[in-house]
């Protein structure tokens, strides 16, 4: 697990600036304390800083092939590495380490741009290619490992994280409108924007080829889904003992490491699954690290029991207590996240990073479940819902909008009002829980409000051409798969891990398991109200009854108990009339007055008030600071 970064000029004679690489590199220290790594030649320069995992003597990056002509760097795991290494020694290629990702130079050799159909594992990586003067990035299917890009008068610059890029020097430093569209409704910026209009994310499961200055996107893999008519003759009893089998050996896999690796554990299924079955794999008790809150009404660990009480399993269980000093030092998460969001949980993730990086480099942990097995509350609300469709539309917004819907069932009424078909308009209306400042858009500046007007957030995404054919579960499985996953759930999981040097390995995004999952049907992942039922029934042999059957609670953040308290300095300077009106996205009084009711306990604004705090202290830390650092390198 490392950090990635480097730079190609469109003119091939021109040299690389070691101080501008070493800004580059050095600003992603957190991602790879343990090792650092420079190659340079005419008009390239690749940079890379090392978290090391497997091949801890002999793993070090850039690594060259065996004549020199290609240079990588890779961010991520290979887990079905040492297979591949084995069948590409019998081909006569020669390694030089026993590191994971040298499989990728040979079998570019072998392959070209293909070579990452063979790789199971999560990872980011550049490749260049001297011979033909052209650089391949390339990231995992699903999104896992991060990385960044952007197209400049000069060349081509790319990062891990677009600080990196920022760094570099050169980039203009303007907001996208387009992006904080997305920010205000969908709660992510999704791929391939970013906050910045002159930074793009890679897709997930795409690559990107840059030669002669010039620029090409290529998707190689996507979900696909069954068409609807389509059953299964095979037993809902067979199936979960053959995802139990799929899944364990995924486990297997994702243990693959040169140091310990441990698991996060909440009381939820999915970690519990994850955790329980790497048992299975140790000869060593597991060590596993959860995550409790002071404040008891956002706090998972007190809901029910957990694994660690079942004596009988080898576990050594550590449980860190987040409280509001946490929340003092948002700031410094908000740096390593980058994209500011309205939940506040990345507070959370890094106060159990911190505390997990003192005991291991490594953890599993239960992420991607929901996204393939049907897991949250939307999938529900649309069978529910999806019969209203034959209404006449007056009905269902006079149904969608009585005040008892909309006070306790959101989601539901949002459902009632938009009808199928199911695609990203329908989607967006289910999984948002509402937009972020809804009901508040006197919170926001004229300035911002025109140019949002004038930038409405739209899908980036086009599904295949046999999507309305898919079930209709499988429709909002595809966008989970494709939007969520990728721009959200583990994006956040990596910024949060990376920044305390810790790496998190997700077993249910396992390509093979997810495939296996997509042909489920969809009665197997949603049966009445019941979210991921055949995992449910495959893991019921192995957990307590109370952990197989219990319902699925969020991870949160206690915002509104934050929020109300003092703010930490750094916070409250954030929020305060000056900064308001000086950064201009908000009105500052109208800011101030939903503070004070947030404040007076009866109503809670912790939502709207969430992303007041992180878009002004996003702009700090990456527009005014870079802006002063590039000033000062030009005086």
């Amino acid at each position: 697990m490392c950090g990635i970064c480097g730079l190609v000029y469109d003119d091939p004679a021109r040299p690389v600036e070691p101080a501008r690489l070493d800004r580059m590199t050095d600003i992603l220290r957190h991602r790879g304390p343990d090792g650092r790594g420079i190659f340079r030649a005419p008009g390239v320069g690749l940079g890379f800083r090392r978290l090391a995992i497997v091949d801890l003597d002999t793993g070090d990056q850039p690594l060259a092939n065996e004549d020199a002509s290609l240079q990588l760097v890779c961010n991520g795991e290979i887990y079905n590495a040492p297979e591949l290494r084995r069948e590409l020694m019998n081909r006569g290629h020669r390694f030089s380490s026993r590191s994971d990702v040298e499989v990728i130079l040979h079998l570019y050799e072998e392959l070209g741009d293909r070579c990452v159909e063979r790789l199971r594992g999560m990872f980011a990586f550049a490749l260049w290619d001297s011979r033909q003067r052209r650089l391949l990035l390339v990231r995992d299917r699903f999104g896992i490992k991060p990385l960044y890009y952007a197209r400049t008068a000069e060349g081509l610059l790319f990062g891990s994280e677009y600080k990196s890029i920022i760094a570099a020097g050169g980039v203009p430093l303007d907001v996208d409108p387009h992006a904080l569209a997305e920010l205000f409704t969908v709660m992510n910026v999704n791929a391939p924007r970013t906050m910045l209009r002159a930074v793009r994310s890679l897709p997930s499961a795409n690559t990107l080829s840059y030669r002669s200055g010039r620029l090409e996107l290529t998707p190689y893999w996507d979900p696909t889904f069954p068409p609807a008519h389509r059953t299964s003759q095979r037993r809902a009893g067979e199936l979960a003992e053959e995802l139990r089998a799929l899944l364990s050996d995924s486990v297997r896999m994702h243990m693959r490491s040169d140091v310990e690796v441990g698991a996060w554990l909440s009381g939820g299924l999915d970690s519990t699954a994850v955790a329980r079955l790497a048992i299975d794999h140790r000869s060593e008790p597991l060590r596993t690290f959860s995550l409790a809150f002071e404040d008891a009404a956002v706090d998972e660990i007190r809901r029910g029991p957990l694994l660690t009480d079942d004596a009988r399993l080898p576990l050594r269980s550590s449980i860190h207590v987040c409280g509001q000093e946490h929340f003092d030092r948002y700031p410094e998460v908000l740096w390593h996240g980058e994209d500011p969001g309205p939940s506040l949980i990345d507070v959370a993730r890094k106060a159990l990073s911190d505390h997990t990086a003192r005991s291991v480099k490594v953890v599993l942990t239960g992420e991607g479940s929901d996204e393939i097995f049907c897991g949250y509350h939307w999938y529900t609300t649309d069978k529910l819902t999806r019969a209203a469709s034959v209404l006449p539309a007056w009905l269902r917004r006079y149904l969608g909008t009585r005040p008892g819907y909309q006070q306790r069932r959101l989601n539901t009424a949002r459902g009632m009002i938009e009808a199928p078909p199911p695609g990203y308009r329908r989607y967006t209306v289910l999984s948002s829980m509402s937009s972020c400042l809804e009901g508040h858009p006197e919170l926001l500046s004229p300035e911002l409000r025109a140019a949002l007007a004038a930038a409405p957030p739209a899908d980036t995404i086009t599904p295949p051409p046999d999507f309305a054919r898919w079930q209709p579960l499988a429709q909002l499985q595809y966008f989970d798969q494709r939007h969520r996953l990728a721009s959200g759930i583990v994006r956040h999981l990596d910024r949060g891990a990376m920044a305390a040097s810790l790496e998190t390995r997700v077993p249910f995004l396992d390509y093979p398991l997810v495939d296996w999952a997509a042909r489920l049907p969809q009665t197997l992942k949603v049966r009445g109200r019941n979210e991921k039922y055949i995992l449910r029934r495959a893991m019921a042999p192995l957990l307590p009854t109370a952990l197989a059957a219990r319902r699925k609670y969020p991870m949160t953040a206690p915002a509104v108990s934050w929020l109300r308290a003092p703010l930490a300095e750094a916070n409250a300077a954030q929020l305060s009339e000056r900064a308001l009106r000086d950064k201009g996205y908000f009105e500052p009084r109208a800011v101030l007055e939903l503070l004070a009711r947030h404040r007076g306990g009866r109503e809670d604004h912790s939502h709207a008030l969430g992303v007041v705090l992180g878009v002004q202290t996003w702009d700090e830390l990456f527009l005014r600071r870079f802006d002063a650092e590039e000033a000062a390198r030009a005086s």
